[in-house]
């Protein structure tokens, strides 16, 4: 038998007692243990959770207490579960000959800030949690992150925007390793963009977690919709790791390009069980077909990951990434593009008086690009510079009191942001009504500071309470009060609700009245001047959620309901216009609301046959006093996947995205409103494992090159052929 070195370290754990699945997962998460087990092993039972400070080991053992089963160590950080009585087939590497899930832990890398937080129960989490694994990602046809994320209950993707919850874009906060990304402050991103998801290589993704509901509101301004967290994989401190990929994606309409990508990542101990390096990078480039244009975004990330001692972790990290667009026409050569640059120091500690987490953060995002409308403008050059820096941590302990468990998280947010333009050939508006260039500058300080108690009343009731203070700048104080409750109504089923109150203050350039940008809609040939507003107050929304969380045998599922009210909305009023050309000011307005009911059901229908479905209906989303809609989202969409593993190495995959009817916003005043009917999408998949280290994918989106009959600037990838290699060792 195995016998690794870190099994007897000391962990401090804080885990609820419930479904055994459950508490495996977060058990892996606390202690870096890899958990390997066959589905049907863990469905129905239900574990006592683990408190306090044990080793790995005793931690384990623990939470296998009463449930029959065994854990067995195959390597320094990973074991496998089998049934006292057999279940299970031992192969002579002593892993399960199972069809197994993989929990995935936290390797020997620190925790990072917010990490207590995303790692909840989702039955104990009112607001619905929902991860996307490395192997869903490798398993699926997607071009990008965004696509996976369609497949996620309440999660609308526009132009690789994630909307949550019907409520817009600018609602749903993007976090990496639990540190928020602030490339959304730069307005001008133009045709390069492809959202804050393609910052980070999918290589080096081990999860994505997706918040919603009242629980997003920890997570401090901007996660009214919710919030995604993209979790990246850890160093292998003992052994040399490395992966590689090649994708090809070729598209046979006029909607869509050609992709191609390549992608890979190394890890490699420097001083075994102490000091390690990781790398990871990313090319992809996309040709549009339409304009002759060409996308390419490249990302690249060194860490060094030192562990002086069993009990500390310290981790450097920097990051470049660069996302440009070239245009191939007579009219414009320029290159528009946005540039990414990061940098991190990560520590963690487990004290006697609980386990801390702390992150030094700096950001640095760029843009320049061109403007153009022939008809009323020339071409304007514009450029935008946005800096932040700051820290984030930590503090989570457990104790009993009065006979009740409690599992706390003490938490810290400080950082400073500015906001710069170019100044050569950057908008201003005047009060005389012209337009003209200039330099301007915009800085805001932030402080965060929140407090988690989770309590476990009995076996089956458990309350988890919040309240998080955040000051601004400029824009002053404000507390976001959580509840959530969960109950389990019996072993398999469990209701759970939850009310919180958060905000959203506005960005730099929202608050600046003295900044002006230029956008122009190419779909509907309208260029518009938005103008900033020192006058605007931050939105406030409350958010209500309840449903159902079922798990029993071969069947797991849920079913919630949500609601979001939203007052001081931020939106654009036209207040004159220059050169034929119309400026809207941002202001605030009366109350928006969105609502809706979402989703999933998972069956496994044989051991080598699985079907997944999720659903998002979206019961409401407008503007209380105009009547219009807050986003263009369908009023439902479907996603189910059915799953064959044909034989040992061979794997099929079909799946279908259904799209409801949409409403467009048309006109050039925004006014209007087109009803868009409703669309299918489907895809098949297969892929084939050549070797333990070595598999091929291919397949087809978009069988029946579906597309939404609408003159909108978002549209679906074309009928599209794509093939993959994968490589690791």
């Amino acid at each position: 038998m195995i016998s690794p070195a870190g099994a007897q370290v000391t962990v401090s754990y804080a885990i609820a007692p419930g479904p055994l699945g459950s508490v495996l997962t977060q058990f892996g998460q606390a202690s870096g243990l890899q958990i390997f087990y066959p589905a049907d092993l863990v469905r129905g039972k239900r574990s006592s959770g683990v408190s306090g400070a044990l080793s790995v080991d005793a931690a384990l053992a623990t939470v296998l207490s009463g449930t029959g089963l065994v854990f067995q160590y195959t390597s320094e950080s990973t074991v496998t579960l089998v049934g006292n009585t057999g279940a299970g087939t031992l192969g002579d590497d002593g892993a399960v000959a199972l069809d197994p899930i993989l929990v995935e832990g936290g390797g020997l890398a620190p925790a990072t800030p917010n990490s207590a937080l995303m790692s909840d129960d989702p039955r104990l989490q009112a607001g619905t949690k929902t991860v996307v694994t490395a192997e869903d990602l490798a398993n699926s046809g997607n071009t990008n992150v965004a696509e996976a994320m369609k497949s996620v209950p309440g999660v609308f993707v526009t132009n690789n925007q994630i909307n949550i919850g019907g409520a817009g874009t600018d609602y749903t906060k993007i976090m990496i390793d639990g540190v928020p990304v602030t490339t959304e402050e730069l307005k001008q991103k133009g045709a390069s963009y492809k959202g804050d998801l393609e910052w980070v290589p999918m290589d080096a993704i081990a999860r994505i977690e997706v918040i919603q509901g009242p629980g997003a509101a920890l997570y401090g301004s901007g996660g009214i919709g919710g919030v995604v967290n993209i979790i990246t994989k850890k160093d292998d401190q003992e052994r040399l790791k490395g992966a590689l990929t090649a994708e090809y994606y070729a598209a046979t309409g006029g909607e869509t390009g050609s992709t191609k990508r390549v992608s890979g990542s190394v890890s490699a101990p420097l001083v075994k069980g102490a000091l390690s390096m990781s790398l990871w990078g990313d090319f992809t480039r996309h040709d549009d077909d339409e304009d002759g244009g060409q996308r390419e975004s490249k990302d690249l990330k060194a860490r060094v990951h030192w562990r002086p001692d069993d009990a500390q972790d310290l981790t450097f990290e920097i990051g470049h990434s660069d996302q440009s667009y070239m245009k191939d026409t007579a009219e414009d050569d320029g290159l528009n593009g946005v540039v990414r640059d990061t940098l991190s120091l990560r520590h963690s500690g487990q004290w006697s008086f609980g386990e801390e987490a702390l992150s030094l953060f700096w950001e640095k995002s760029t843009t320049d690009l061109a403007v153009s409308n022939t008809d009323t403008v020339t071409t304007l050059q514009q450029s935008e510079d946005y800096r932040t820096y700051g820290l984030e941590g930590t503090l989570t302990d457990t104790y009993t009191l009065g006979g009740i468990d409690h599992a706390v998280v003490f938490g810290l947010e400080a950082s400073h942001a500015r906001l710069a333009d170019g100044g050569q050939g950057s908008l201003y508006y005047s009060p005389d009504g012209s337009v003209a260039g200039g330099g301007s500058t915009s800085d805001m300080t932030k402080l965060g500071l929140y407090a988690k108690d989770q309590m476990s009343i009995t076996d089956r009731f458990r309350i988890d309470t919040a309240l998080r203070y955040d000051y601004n700048s400029i824009y002053g104080d404000h507390l976001s009060p959580v509840v959530n409750a969960a109950y389990d109504i019996t072993d398999a089923l469990t209701f759970k609700a939850g009310i919180g109150k958060s905000f959203k203050a506005p960005n730099l350039r929202q608050s600046n009245e003295d900044y002006l940008y230029a956008e122009y809609k190419a779909n509907r040939g309208i260029m518009t001047y938005w103008l900033g507003n020192d006058d605007l107050k931050p939105e406030l929304a409350t958010n209500y959620m309840a449903g159902f969380y079922y798990d029993q045998g071969p069947i797991t599922g849920s079913v919630s309901g949500f609601l979001n009210n939203i007052t001081n909305r931020i939106q654009g009023n036209e207040i004159g216009t220059f050169n034929g050309v119309r400026v809207k000011q941002y202001v605030n307005v009366n109350e928006a609301r969105t609502s809706g009911i979402q989703g999933n059901l998972n069956y496994a229908l044989s051991d080598r046959l699985q079907w997944n479905t999720t659903f998002s209906k979206l019961l409401e989303s407008k503007d209380l006093a105009s009547g219009s809609v807050l986003s263009e989202e369908p009023d439902i969409k479907i996603h189910t996947e059915l799953s064959w593993q044909a034989t040992d190495r061979l794997m099929l995959t079909g799946s279908i995205d259904h799209y409801g009817k949409q409403v467009e916003v048309t006109g050039e005043d925004s006014s209007g409103e087109e009803r868009i009917p409703a669309y299918t999408v489907a895809n098949v998949l297969a892929k084939y494992t050549l070797t333990d280290h070595a598999s091929l994918k291919a397949g087809v989106n978009n069988i029946f090159d579906e597309q939404p009959d609408t003159d909108a600037d978002y549209t679906e990838d074309s009928r599209t052929y794509f093939i993959s290699a994968s490589l690791d060792f």
